[in-house]
């Protein structure tokens, strides 16, 4: 038994105690739907949790909406890529940027708790949840900290003279993508210290989930405030 059945366990039992004189298959309809609408948040935000964007997009509608939940993620990003905005990104580079990232989405999404399930209707419900994210105005700050307090830590003199020898073999775009690379290894390495000075904040939010050919996919995700 998963961690979160006690709880579906719970909704079930009071799902069923609130249709009164209902059937009993259609009350075990409503108590499996329920199980199921929730496990599909619980495993959305899990995935998120874990860093693992490809997994977690498993969970949202292919009709379009559900991904403006990852377009919302990637828009709080945008900050910190302006950090190197002013260097044009190899195809490496962009995968080291993108590893940084996948270890950011663990501080986004470091904890959550599902609470109220509300039925709209036989194939939509409203799921209230509430996660645990970093504050990403600490993230941006932090990171160009890290960056600014670890410059003689990047560019040892070893270093200097290995980034020298590629500016007079290859010139100035070759210098700055290796720059580049030794701050996403510095960042990468360091992460931890960098995620202690960030502060978290609990945001309360509500998942539209629907049925999509039998299956329940996340749609949209909105304050639940």
């Amino acid at each position: 038994m998963n961690r979160f059945a006690g709880s579906v366990i719970l909704s079930a039992l009071l799902c069923f105690c609130a249709t009164g004189c209902a059937a009993e298959p259609e009350a075990q309809a409503g108590k499996d739907d329920i199980s199921e609408v929730k496990n599909t948040v619980d495993a959305y935000l899990e995935a998120l949790e874990q860093g693992d964007l490809k997994r977690s997009s498993e969970y949202l509608s292919g009709s379009g909406e559900g991904d403006l939940l990852t377009e919302q993620f990637y828009s709080q990003t945008e900050p910190i890529k302006e950090i190197f905005s002013d260097v044009e990104m190899t195809d490496e580079l962009q995968e080291q940027y993108d590893h940084f990232i996948d270890q950011i989405i663990t501080l986004s999404f470091q904890s959550h708790e599902t609470g109220e399930v509300i039925q709209v209707s036989d194939s939509e419900y409203q799921v209230h949840a509430e996660i645990t994210s970093v504050d990403y105005d600490d993230i941006s700050y932090a990171a160009s900290s890290l960056l600014s307090t670890g410059r003689d830590q990047i560019l040892t003199e070893e270093k200097r003279k290995e980034l020298k020898q590629i500016y007079d073999e290859k010139g100035q775009t070759a210098l700055d993508h290796a720059i580049l690379k030794e701050m996403f290894d510095y960042m990468t390495d360091h992460f931890d210290e960098m995620a202690e000075n960030c502060s978290s904040v609990k945001i309360s939010t509500v998942f539209t989930v629907k049925k999509e050919n039998d299956v329940w996919k996340i749609t949209d995700a909105g304050s639940g405030q």
